[in-house]
């Protein structure tokens, strides 16, 4: 029961940025679009997850298949909102070597049915770099924006936060049961307190962001 309450908490945060991403699509630039249709793909996988997990009681298959759609999804909205990636593409190329990478994951070493842990690791860390080279490259070019920083530069941030408290999660996991027990509902509502509030500021970034001049 514990289990439904949190991914239920956690879909009504995805739901949110979902709706937001929805009505502001129009008016987004490329990246920005893509970005979108990741918060897009974010909230119906974590309906499918809900479904899944209720008739078969293990949605693995559902988060494998949508770690490999959301990485390339990701390599694309950095393609298009780092002028030096765009020139040649790279984080479309990264995107698409990634994707491959994911599925042959996939295929001979991890499979659908378990924790496809290996590249969850590596997507982690491949957003976190671009996040980073992101942020690095919007503060270079910040004193021809008047010193003000776009939305995108804050979604690299957040991107950031999140992957840094997953792979806390992740790497304190058995400290935390070790002091909690491992029926102690409080490192799940923690979590799903981390996903409501990054929500929010995605939603929040989605509303902010300025009519595009359709860099298409």
């Amino acid at each position: 029961m514990t289990y439904y309450i949190i991914a239920g908490l956690n879909l009504s945060a995805f739901a949110m940025t979902c709706l937001v991403a929805l009505l502001r699509y129009r008016i987004l630039d490329k990246g920005m679009r893509f970005f979108a249709i990741s918060c897009i793909t974010a909230f119906f996988t974590e309906l499918l997850a809900l479904i899944w997990a209720f008739y078969y009681e293990n949605n693995m298959p559902v988060y494998a298949i949508y770690n490999v759609v959301e990485v390339l999804l990701v390599c694309l909205f950095f393609n298009y909102s780092i002028p030096s990636l765009r020139r040649k593409n790279i984080g479309l190329w990264l995107g698409v070597i990634s994707a491959l990478l994911g599925i042959v994951n996939l295929m001979f070493f991890q499979p659908l049915k378990s924790l496809n842990s290996n590249f969850i690791y590596y997507q982690g860390i491949l957003v976190i770099a671009l996040s980073m080279f992101a942020i690095i490259d919007e503060i270079m070019r910040s004193e021809e924006n008047g010193n003000r920083f776009s939305p995108k530069f804050y979604i690299s941030v957040l991107l950031i936060i999140y992957w840094v408290v997953s792979f806390l999660y992740w790497g304190l996991y058995e400290y935390l049961i070790g002091i909690f027990g491992k029926d102690n509902i409080l490192i799940g509502y923690l979590m799903a307190l981390v996903c409501c509030l990054l929500n929010v500021a995605f939603s929040y970034l989605l509303i902010r962001y300025p009519k595009s001049k359709r860099d298409v």
